[in-house]
């Protein structure tokens, strides 16, 4: 299945926005706004930094496209800039619906496996593109 490196982060990036304005009316008046390495929330603040991490997702997100779209970019770099904003929208996506969880209650942490994962989730998709475009 090919998966679309142009749509795709638009649709999360909806997918996400959605998902906080759905749900803001169900958080408590304390959410975690800061995690530690192993992933526990290490600071809280009011209910309205909910709305920080689909404001910088966005923002990310219209920088990275719009230099994409700038700079005469290889097939390679246009591979590797798809993959980096997928990745980017599902960590914060996947902090943003643990957040709530956290807030909720219903949720202690990231997981000590958040870290690692993350940095995989980024690195992979660059590496196998390194690995197709040298062939």
């Amino acid at each position: 299945m090919k998966v679309s490196k142009t749509f795709t982060p638009w649709v999360l990036l909806v997918f996400l926005w959605g998902f906080t304005l759905v749900h803001f009316g169900d958080l408590p008046d304390r959410v975690p706004i800061h995690y530690d390495v192993l992933g526990k929330p290490d600071r809280y603040g009011s209910q309205s930094y909910v709305w920080g991490l689909p404001l910088l997702a966005s923002i990310l997100l219209i920088i990275l496209t719009s230099f994409q779209k700038r700079m005469p970019l290889k097939e390679m770099e246009k591979e590797i800039f798809g993959w980096l904003k997928i990745s980017i929208l599902l960590i914060f996506g996947y902090i943003q619906f643990q957040s709530f969880l956290i807030a909720l209650g219903r949720s202690n942490g990231l997981g000590s496996w958040f870290l690692p994962l993350s940095v995989a989730l980024t690195l992979v998709p660059l590496l196998f593109s390194l690995k197709k475009f040298k062939k």
